[in-house]
């Protein structure tokens, strides 16, 4: 008799609102984002992502499903706000060279209790970059700030005092360099 590796569990299919705390009041009408406007915030900011591509991470668990609603005259998947800082920080990830699986589990272990414990702030998945990817993530910010703008950044001054839950708040302050 041959030994076989035990199967994968298929991953459960949580929606946002299932990561959140009980008490998190649910994003007004006004917060939410449709997949397309989604799609249209991370493509200003440089991660952009298909539709396709989004679906995939979802029913892969990577991150979690829409939550489908009445939204702007027509039911929609909806997103909170926090998704789009997710989905830059998945693509931080790739860039970083770690798969799928290694950033779901990140997900899983460290911001999905961040969410859970209460927090919103878009802010809050600044440390699941880690240490190492830090210097990687602040150049490319740099690059696509300069790309977006047109304007270099001589300094990037990064500031990460206490939230008022105790999570990390990062502050960037920039000064580009047409500007001295």
């Amino acid at each position: 008799m041959t030994a076989t590796a035990p199967a994968k569990a298929p991953p459960k299919h949580e929606t946002w609102a299932d990561w959140m705390h009980p008490d998190t009041p649910f994003p007004s009408d006004d917060e939410l984002l449709t997949r397309s406007e989604l799609i249209e915030r991370l493509d200003a900011i440089g991660a952009g992502v298909r539709t396709l591509t989004l679906r995939r991470w979802e029913a892969a668990g990577v991150i979690p499903r829409t939550v489908r609603r009445w939204h702007k005259d027509a039911v929609h998947g909806v997103y909170p706000p926090w998704m789009v800082s997710l989905v830059f920080v998945l693509r931080e990830l790739q860039q970083d060279g770690y798969s799928l699986d290694e950033i779901r589990q990140r997900f899983q272990d460290d911001v999905r209790p961040r969410i859970t414990n209460g927090a919103t702030d878009p802010l809050m998945f600044s440390g699941v970059l880690g240490n190492d990817s830090l210097i990687p993530a602040v150049s490319r910010f740099m690059e696509r700030h300069k790309r977006l703008t047109g304007h270099s950044l001589e300094s990037l001054k990064i500031t990460v005092p206490g939230n008022v839950d105790g999570t990390p708040r990062l502050t960037i302050k920039q000064r580009p360099k047409d500007q001295e």
